[in-house]
C-alpha cells in the first residue's frame, strides 16, 4: 500500500512539474520572449522542481561512492593459516578444544549510544565481531558496517571487512518514518559490492572472501 502511494505520488508530481514547465514556456514566448531562452528557463523550472524532492540524490549516492573506493574492503593482516604456522601451541589448545557446542550464552552483545556490538565464539580464543552503529557516520544517513574475527587472549584482528551503506529512503509507517526523507527509496543504496560491481576485488584478498577465510576459523572446531 505505501509503495503503490509513493508511485501514485511521483506520478502526480513529475506529471505537475511538466504542467507547470509548459505553461512557463508558452507564458514566456506569448510575452515575446525567445523561443530558446523560453526553452532554457522552462528548464530550469523544472531543474527546480525536481530538486525540490530529489536534491539529495546525486549527494547520497557521491557520498556512498566515495566512502566505498577509500574505506571500504577485506584487510587481511593474518590468514588462518599464518596465524596456525606461526602459533603452533596454539593451535593444538584450539584443536583440542573441537567439537565443543557453542549455546546461546556464549554469544554476547553490547550496546552503547552509538554502536551495537554482537559477539559469537567460533572456536576457543577466536570470536567474530559484528559491529552496527546506530547513528549516521557520515552525511546523507549514510553508515558504516564492520565484522571482523578476533583472536580474544591478545585482542588481535586477523581480518576485517567494512561496508557502507545509505539507509534513507528504507522507513516506512510500519518502522517509524516520520519525515519525506523516510520515503525516498532512490537513495538506497544497497551495501558497496553490491551496488558497484567493479569495486567487488576489494573484498577478495588472494582470491579468498571473508566468508572464505571465516570457514576456515569455524573448521578448527570440527572434530
Amino acid at each position: 500500500m505505501i509503495a503503490l502511494l509513493c508511485l501514485i505520488f511521483l506520478v502526480g508530481y513529475f506529471w505537475l512539474i511538466f504542467k507547470l514547465t509548459r505553461w512557463f514556456y508558452r507564458s514566456a514566448c506569448n510575452k515575446g520572449i525567445p523561443s530558446s531562452l523560453a526553452r532554457l528557463l522552462g528548464g530550469l523550472v523544472a531543474v527546480a522542481g525536481l530538486a525540490v524532492v530529489f536534491w539529495d540524490a546525486i549527494p547520497t549516492w557521491y557520498t556512498h561512492y566515495h566512502l566505498c573506493e577509500t574505506e571500504a574492503g577485506l584487510k587481511v593482516y593474518q590468514t588462518p593459516d599464518e596465524w596456525m604456522k606461526e602459533n603452533p601451541e596454539q593451535f593444538t589448545q584450539v584443536r583440542a578444544a573441537a567439537g565443543r557446542e557453542f549455546k546461546d550464552a556464549i554469544r554476547s552483545r553490547d550496546r552503547t549510544a552509538t554502536e551495537e556490538i554482537s559477539r559469537t565464539e567460533l572456536t576457543k580464543d577466536f570470536v567474530y565481531e559484528d559491529r552496527r552503529y546506530l547513528t549516521w557516520n557520515y552525511a546523507f544517513h549514510t553508515r558504516r558496517f564492520n565484522e571482523r574475527i578476533v583472536y580474544k587472549p591478545t585482542g588481535k584482528i586477523l581480518f576485517e571487512n567494512t561496508d557502507f551503506f545509505s539507509a534513507s529512503g528504507s522507513g516506512s509507517l510500519a518502522n517509524g518514518a516520520n519525515s519525506l526523507a523516510d520515503y525516498k527509496f532512490w537513495n538506497v543504496t544497497g551495501s558497496c559490492e553490491r551496488a558497484y560491481t567493479g569495486m567487488s576485488e576489494k573484498f577478495k584478498f588472494r582470491g579468498l572472501t571473508f566468508n572464505d577465510f571465516d570457514k576456515v576459523i569455524e573448521g578448527w572446531n570440527k572434530k
